[in-house]
């Protein structure tokens, strides 16, 4: 499933509502969410990121969109580049965990467990990585 499906299947009737709260038509959003909109917002983006050549406008989305923001870099430096989406899926997974435990003030022994769990599975991709890395190492 592409991202505009996927969009389009989560919001499902909502667009409707959705548009007219951004005083849209049902048509501007669906472009919108394709990326068939002329002068599409996130090229926009793109482009302010590197005309100031910062990353803050995409921090400000990400984080207003209830997220983080990891920048990229040039993954043909790394031999193995699959590391890195693995690495982004852990520590978000780890930080929702955090975050969702420390909400209401209150952190419960599931949470507790949650919160472990999670950073056992990313200690485990950094692990693995540097077990392979020291591996190689010794060819």
């Amino acid at each position: 499933m592409n991202y505009a499906t996927a969009v389009k299947k989560q919001i499902g009737k909502e667009i409707k509502q959705m548009a007219g709260n951004l005083g849209w038509s049902r048509e501007k959003l669906y472009k919108l969410i394709d990326g068939s909109y002329p002068n599409h917002p996130v090229d926009q983006v793109g482009k302010l990121a590197e005309l100031t050549e910062s990353h803050a406008i995409a921090q400000y989305i990400a984080i207003k969109s209830g997220g983080y923001f990891i920048p990229a870099f040039d993954t043909k430096l790394i031999k193995d580049s699959a590391i890195i989406p693995q690495l982004a899926v852990e520590c978000s997974e780890l930080l929702c965990a955090f975050g969702e435990s420390m909400a209401d003030g209150v952190i419960t022994a599931d949470e507790i467990t949650r919160m472990k769990k999670e950073l056992a599975d990313l200690v485990g991709v950094v692990t693995g990585f540097l077990d392979q890395s020291e591996e190689e190492l010794k060819r």
